[in-house]
Formats: C-alpha cells, sequence, structure tokens
C-alpha cells in the first residue's frame, strides 16, 4: 500500500544527496533503515498518505504528494510525467532522459502482467539492453530487482506510466 511512497523516498533521498538544489528533500543525519522508516512515516503523515487503502494509483496524484512535500521542505520540483497511451520508443526515451538527468524515475505497474510489478510503484535506477531485449534494474522496496522493460511496456494494464522530477 505505500510502494508509491517508499519510490519517492528513494528518489528524494538520492536526489537529495546527488542535485544540486534538493538537499533539503532528505535532510536526516545518516540512512539508517530507522532513519528512513522515520523520514517515510514524514511523508505519509504530510502528503503521502494512500487513497482508499489501495496506495496511489495515478501519476499525477504521486505528483501532487510530492509537490507538497518539496514546497514544505522549501524544494524546488517540477514532475516529468509520461501520457497515456506512449508507444514503446517514448517510454523508453522518457526513462532514459531521466536517468541521464541523475533523476531516478518512478514506474507505475497497476495491472501489470509482471507478478512483480502487479498494481505497484518501483523506482528505476538503470536501463540496458542484454542482447535479448531492454531491462530495468529497479528499487522494489528494499531490494534490487531486474525487469523485463519490452514486456511491461507491451502490456496491456489498466494504468502505467513513468514519472520523474526535475
Amino acid at each position: 500500500m505505500a510502494c508509491g511512497l517508499t519510490a519517492s523516498a528513494n528518489a528524494f533521498y538520492y536526489m537529495s544527496q546527488y542535485v544540486s538544489g534538493k538537499a533539503n528533500l532528505y535532510t536526516k543525519s545518516n540512512i539508517t533503515k530507522a532513519s528512513f522508516s522515520a523520514y517515510q512515516k514524514e511523508l505519509y503523515d504530510l502528503s503521502f498518505t494512500p487513497d482508499l487503502g489501495i496506495g496511489i494509483p495515478w501519476l499525477t496524484a504521486l505528483n501532487t504528494n510530492a509537490q507538497v512535500w518539496a514546497t514544505s521542505r522549501n524544494v524546488s520540483l517540477a514532475g516529468n510525467m509520461s501520457s497515456s497511451g506512449w508507444t514503446y520508443s517514448q517510454y523508453l526515451t522518457h526513462v532514459v532522459q531521466g536517468l541521464r538527468q541523475e533523476r531516478p524515475v518512478l514506474l507505475l505497474t497497476w495491472g501489470s502482467p509482471i507478478e512483480d510489478l502487479e498494481d505497484h510503484w518501483v523506482t528505476i535506477t538503470r536501463i540496458y539492453n542484454d542482447g535479448n531485449g531492454t531491462k530495468i534494474v529497479t528499487s522494489n522496496w528494499h531490494n534490487k530487482e531486474i525487469y523485463d522493460f519490452d514486456l511491461w511496456c507491451a502490456s496491456s494494464s489498466g494504468n502505467k506510466g513513468t514519472l520523474y522530477f526535475e
């Protein structure tokens, strides 16, 4: 239920460390499991409360939550979202653009045929082609997981998309 919050927290932490002007997104003095859990609780309490017990099922809703958090931290943050109906090429370009700008990309996978990604958000940290297709390296809860990007793009899931913050 809090996967959108967790994916956002991952992106915010990374950006606070490596993107100029974003340091206030994460101001804890360390990155232990306890401090990161406390950080997620702060996000939850301020703006990332899941809708109707099903999480955050829309790109626009997660982007709005992120804007509330960033504003509370005096950080300028703009969401760069994919649009419904995008082609494989458009999704691929969007993910690559985000990663090239040192922005982790959030992946919404509502209704995905990939079991681990069904009704879920993950944070994409890398994309590559292994000769058998395009793969994405993700942070999925507290694990590094690799998924088939081609399969995700080809799926007719009800609600999917990509989002990164500038």
